[in-house]
């Protein structure tokens, strides 16, 4: 469950009002930090969680690489550390960041996965950081 504060972010309360084929386009619009504010509620207070955030946020690349290691050092919510996953492994599979080719960063995917608390959460991202050596099912708008 996603902590109090990252649900209560008024820059994502209004993007998320706005009607989902105009959501997409408008994300490159806000700066960084309003994006991961929006991705992060968009994955961990809206559920189903909106994963087409995790790919929008991995097409950045190498532009957003530091950043979210960053956050994902920083943060103790299992929530927050599967999503940022999430976002390595679509850069993987997009091309955008070969993460698999940075030990530095493997690390701090691995030590962060290793902090989360509740064991389901562990193993979830295990999981989902495991998808960065698989490749992605085909799907189908």
């Amino acid at each position: 469950m996603a902590a109090a504060k990252e649900c209560d972010l008024p820059v994502a309360k209004d993007y998320f009002q706005k009607k989902r084929n105009l959501q997409e386009p408008d994300f490159n619009s806000y700066d960084l930090e309003q994006q991961y504010e929006i991705f992060i509620y968009g994955n961990n207070c809206i559920h189903p969680p909106f994963r087409y955030l995790a790919e929008l946020m991995a097409q950045k690349g190498e532009e957003v690489v530091e950043f979210l290691t960053k956050k994902l050092q920083e943060t103790e919510d299992a929530g927050v550390v599967i999503a940022i996953i999430d976002v390595f492994v679509f850069m993987e599979h997009l091309g955008t960041y070969q993460v698999s080719a940075d030990n530095e960063l493997i690390e701090v995917i691995q030590t962060a996965i290793q902090n989360i608390d509740s064991e389901n959460a562990r193993k979830f991202a295990q999981s989902t950081f495991s998808r960065l050596y698989k490749p992605l099912p085909i799907t189908i708008d």
